[in-house]
């Protein structure tokens, strides 16, 4: 990868999700079901459309996203998915998710969420995976 900072694991990771909006589009397909630009553009946190589109190619160019044409609808339109590789990060923004909920009184995890991942982390997982795969 152009840029890389070094071999280290961590700044791998970093170098290709590490930047403020890449963690937030895997959620919102990922997690969210949001499969359409619209739909992803519509997230509470606000991503501008020119910063979205880079995120997206930049996401496809790393194979952790596939991005198709819709046929029959208006003008040009794409679905968004995860692949095998971008679901293997959900794992993380759940582990993400489950430490914002206990140290920041103000993070928006439901309960039954939070509960869920706390008594069985692995099942709740794979239940974000295979929800993602459809």
């Amino acid at each position: 990868m152009p840029g890389e900072r070094s071999k280290c694991p961590m700044a791998h990771v970093l170098d290709i999700v590490g930047d403020r909006w890449t963690l937030l589009v895997i959620r919102d397909i990922g997690m969210f079901g949001r499969t359409s630009f619209s739909e992803i553009l519509a997230a509470p946190e606000s991503i501008s459309p020119s910063t979205l589109t880079a995120r997206l190619d930049m996401l496809v160019c790393e194979k952790l996203i596939t991005k198709t044409p819709v046929v029959g609808g208006p003008g040009r339109q794409f679905r968004y998915e995860l692949t095998e590789r971008g679901a293997d990060l959900l794992p993380l923004l759940a582990k993400m998710m489950q430490w914002s909920a206990r140290h920041d009184p103000n993070t928006i995890v439901s309960a039954a969420l939070r509960k869920r991942l706390e008594r069985d982390f692995d099942a709740t997982v794979e239940e974000l995976r295979s929800t993602a795969a459809k």
